[in-house]
């Protein structure tokens, strides 16, 4: 079976990322939104995190959470009876595959899991996303290396104090979307990134991964953090088990 066949056996809940457009000069209302409103039906779902981004050529927001609901298929129809979703609506266009679902918010594709790493201590832990593009001509490569993440990266990962990194996949016009949730449960994460940069065995792994990005021009890493536009009321976890 792949990894990914594997998860759906051991979890007993689904990881689901989401995406919608922002519309044009509505960024700063939207996260004023996220912030007021009402917190997310717990019911319906847990460890919810939104995070806004002003990208070339267009504003987006994920949204990162946890649902026991297996068939994730319904997510995006279930966020219209949930009113802190539903607030939302005003402020942002459908993706095209969205459209005929009567939701601005469609699911991305579930492609790279690293949790957990080590025990998250909720009193410290911050809630991160990032955004990067990959090429089109390293997809494969990029999925495949993902499929079998090094545990020499994923230990240091955990030296660093990071207990997860979950990537997901949407293609957005031409660009092919990579949006991440991950969770830092440290003291002082420029030291612990500093300590992950110097590692080897990372080294060697972003030697055939970070070809496969694209980045933002001029910057110095392939990943842009995003803005959390999360009610810190969204967040309580959802019990994680494995059988």
């Amino acid at each position: 079976m792949s990894p990914y066949e594997n998860l759906l056996r051991q979890e007993d809940f689904r990881r689901v990322g989401l995406c919608a457009l922002v519309k044009p000069g509505m960024e700063h209302s939207l996260i004023a939104a996220v912030k007021q409103g009402p917190p997310p039906a717990q019911i319906l779902f847990r460890n919810v995190h939104a995070f806004t981004g002003e990208l070339p050529g267009y504003s987006c927001i994920f949204v990162y959470l946890e649902t026991t609901d297996k068939d994730v298929e319904t997510v995006p129809a279930l966020l219209r009876k949930d009113p802190a979703f539903a607030v939302l609506t005003q402020y942002l266009s459908a993706h095209p595959r969205a459209e005929p679902t009567g939701t601005p918010w469609i699911r991305m594709e579930l492609i790279n899991v690293i949790d957990p790493t080590m025990p998250a201590a909720v009193s410290q832990t911050q809630h991160l996303g990032y955004f990067s593009r990959l090429r089109p001509d390293r997809e494969l490569t990029y999925r495949t290396l993902h499929q079998t993440n090094w545990p020499g990266v994923v230990d240091q990962m955990a030296r660093s104090h990071y207990c997860c990194w979950i990537t997901f996949l949407i293609e957005i016009g031409s660009d092919l979307a990579l949006f991440t949730y991950c969770q830092y449960v440290g003291h002082n994460k420029a030291t612990d990134d500093d300590d992950m940069a110097a590692d080897p065995t990372t080294q060697r792994w972003w030697v055939h991964t970070q070809p496969c990005l694209e980045g933002m021009a001029g910057a110095t890493t392939p990943w842009m953090p995003l803005t959390e536009a999360t009610s810190a009321r969204a967040t309580i976890p959802l019990p994680q088990t494995v059988s």
